[in-house]
């Protein structure tokens, strides 16, 4: 008799878990949608498009929805933040949103860009809308790894400006710190996407790669529509035991479709555990790149960029590299780079704007203006764990050297022309050489340049003919017993608007 109480207890038990376990869908579909702003009209547009699908058994779409007074009157005109179940045909209105978050009280003003205000709504959808599976969306301007707010440029390197909250935004430090406490304190989110311009950066990418399995985003900026949250909320419901690698897929294919191959639109789905590897890749790419300056330059110069230019395409920068430098390391490097993007990108889209995009940017301002000195290890983690921000200080720092070889610092030299004077180049030049009775170099007599007006051809040699050469030593003789010494260096000019860049300066006396 006991053996068949304890039985019925057990099932009993059973019975009363089955039916909570039963409600776990297969996805919550998490949108954090920051309309507090001048975007608000876009997104209830695309609450609009998500309710057009809705909710079901297997997919809970979960909204966060802030809004702000003066953009768009529509649907009551609330100006407060409100959180919505979103089932089919549902509107955005007050009397629809939930009237409880778990504190008696409903929808209230928030600041969408404090990520406790991230976390607390992630906990809230986790605790009442358990899944299996869990999305993250991130809606609103975007911009990259991080800048401080400029009113007059709202997209740059954040995401989710709440203007109510005196144009706050979220760094990517602080959206790494709210995944993180979800993961620790809940679970750790399947895939993290950014409905928002600039986002699809290595830098961000890497901030999160501990914190999620796939990173959906663009390089690009984005359209006002966003997503297509119709189509893509549609394949998911008809297919709702796909993987967050599928749901990344979808997202990128539906937004393609959405726009069409003549756009300047791209998407990229990214498998974060990939990141470490396109860290070390892309740190030892930069301690390769330490010299061949004007080969880099080229290479920066023709790669993909966006609209924010200080943003190009990691992979097509390192295929230029792989094709146009003349140093083994730096080939060797920039091909493993390649692998490694291709390694990571799961799906990717772009319009025939831009053709040369392969899923992932990466920050290179062109020049030493354009860089932004908040990028550092201090702020996000790329710049702490590779060697990208030392070698964006050589790169603004460095010229093109000129090494010269013979005849060697204080060197004696025979009285009888001609002597051999030797040096290389980082790069295809056209030199002169100088020779002074000291080492100011003034212009004119006593410095003489060799050719004296013009450029010797491509060259890491002297090229001068031998008739001409005895001349020249004539008048070196004669100014080395000025003060018993000569100094001498080279003068490149590695294009032909580029200024003459000198190299080291050396001196010889004659026997």
């Amino acid at each position: 008799m006991k053996r068949i109480l304890s039985v019925l207890f057990y099932l009993l038990a059973f019975g009363l878990f089955l039916p909570q376990y039963a409600k776990c869908a297969d996805w919550t579909f998490m949108v954090y949608l920051d309309g507090d702003n001048n975007l608000e009209d876009a997104g209830i547009d695309d609450f609009l498009e998500m309710s057009s699908v809705g909710s079901d058994s297997n997919v809970n779409i979960v909204v966060q929805f802030d809004r702000i007074p003066g953009e768009d009157s529509s649907f009551d005109n609330w100006t407060d933040c409100q959180r919505f179940l979103v089932t089919a045909g549902m509107t955005p209105t007050v009397a629809n949103a939930i009237s409880d978050w778990g504190d008696g009280t409903g929808g209230r003003e928030v600041n969408m860009a404090d990520p406790q205000t991230l976390i607390d709504f992630i906990k809230w959808s986790m605790d009442n809308y358990p899944a299996r599976n869990y999305a993250v969306i991130l809606w609103n301007h975007g911009g990259g790894w991080r800048v401080e707010y400029v009113p007059e440029r709202p997209i740059l390197r954040a995401v989710c400006w709440d203007d109510t909250s005196g144009g706050d935004s979220l760094y990517m430090s602080e959206v790494k710190s709210a995944l993180n406490t979800i993961k620790t304190e809940r679970q750790q989110v399947d895939l993290a996407g950014f409905d928002a311009c600039l986002m699809s950066m290595t830098e961000v990418a890497y901030e999160i790669k501990d914190l999620a399995n796939v990173m959906v985003a663009s390089e690009a900026s984005e359209p006002g529509d966003g997503w297509p949250y119709d189509t893509i909320i549609e394949d998911l419901s008809a297919l709702p035991t796909m993987s967050a690698t599928d749901l990344g897929a979808t997202i990128v294919n539906r937004y393609g479709e959405s726009y069409g191959s003549a756009s300047e639109t791209t998407q990229s789905a990214i498998d974060l555990s990939i990141m470490d590897t396109i860290a070390s890749c892309v740190n030892d790419l930069a301690a390769a790149m330490d010299s061949n300056k004007s080969e880099i330059t080229a290479a920066r110069a023709g790669s993909q960029e966006y609209n924010c230019p200080e943003n190009i395409d990691l992979y097509h920068f390192a295929d230029l590299l792989y094709i146009e430098s003349s140093d083994p390391d730096i080939q060797t490097t920039a091909f493993d780079v390649m692998t490694a993007v291709e390694s990571a990108v799961i799906a990717e889209y772009h319009g025939t704007w831009l053709p040369n995009s392969h899923g992932l940017a990466i920050y290179f301002p062109e020049t030493e203006t354009g860089f932004d000195s908040d990028y550092n290890g201090s702020i996000i983690d790329f710049p702490a764990d590779t060697q990208w921000d030392e070698f964006l200080s050589w790169y603004y720092s460095a010229t093109d050297e000129i090494t010269l070889l013979t005849p060697d610092n204080g060197a004696v030299l025979p009285e009888s022309p001609p002597a051999t004077f030797a040096w290389e180049a980082d790069s295809t030049y056209r030199f002169k050489l100088e020779f002074s009775p000291t080492s100011s170099f003034v212009f004119g007599f006593p410095t003489l340049t060799v050719p004296r007006q013009s450029l010797m051809t491509y060259t890491s040699t002297d090229a001068i003919q031998v008739d001409a050469w005895q001349r020249i030593w004539k008048i070196i003789k004669r100014m080395e017993q000025i003060n018993g010494i000569i100094y001498w260096r080279v003068l490149g000019k590695p294009g032909p608007t580029a200024p003459e860049e000198p190299s080291e300066i050396r001196n010889f006396m004659i026997q």
